[in-house]
């Protein structure tokens, strides 16, 4: 699959005359490229149909940016058709890249708020993710997370007796995590 002349068109508008179009390898539910233009190199992603799919992910990376926790693409443009960002050239694997993201993960996540959610509904897949604002994280996490997987599977006819007992019983156990994590300040660095 190649990016139509529309949205080369339109991102031309912001990063000059494109010069190089790859598909490169990625998500499973949008197509990705490397873009080269006269100004530099881009990330893209296109061709998922959802209206508000590219604007909700611009708005978490332009969120994780304002942390100044961890290193985030600049978001460039986006529209209802792709969201075209930086792009960062990856570098090999190590141990060390993985406790350095963990570091960095830890403290974008110690970053507070006054409620539990995002400002805004966004994606996990092609699967909504709700984000309605409650006052305590366990509260959030087990209607916003785990009852909302299990109104899906439910949906999709995925949910037998023993799955939904299993959630319902899954929210006393949340709740006493919640309990003891305010209480208990875990520091490993």
């Amino acid at each position: 699959m190649s990016v139509s002349k529309h949205i080369i068109s339109q991102i031309e508008k912001k990063i000059g005359a494109v010069i190089h179009v790859q598909s490169v390898g990625g998500g499973c539910i949008a197509q990705s490229y490397t873009i080269v233009s006269i100004k530099g190199t881009y990330f893209l992603k296109t061709n998922y149909p959802c209206a508000e799919m590219y604007k909700q992910e611009a708005l978490g990376l332009l969120e994780i940016a304002k942390s100044n926790t961890i290193a985030t693409p600049l978001v460039i443009d986006y529209t209802n058709d792709y969201l075209l960002i930086e792009y960062i050239e990856s570098s090999p694997i190590t141990i060390q890249c993985f406790k350095t993201a963990g570091k960095q993960l830890a403290r974008m996540h110690m970053i507070t708020h006054s409620k539990c959610g995002f400002s805004s509904n966004n994606f996990i897949g092609k699967s909504i993710q709700i984000n309605t604002q409650h006052e305590n994280w366990a509260h959030f996490f087990y209607t916003n997370r785990i009852q909302a997987q299990l109104v899906i599977a439910q949906k999709n006819n995925k949910a037998n007796q023993e799955l939904i007992e299993l959630v319902e019983k899954s929210q006393d156990t949340i709740i006493e995590i919640r309990s003891f994590a305010t209480t208990t300040l875990f520091i490993t660095w």
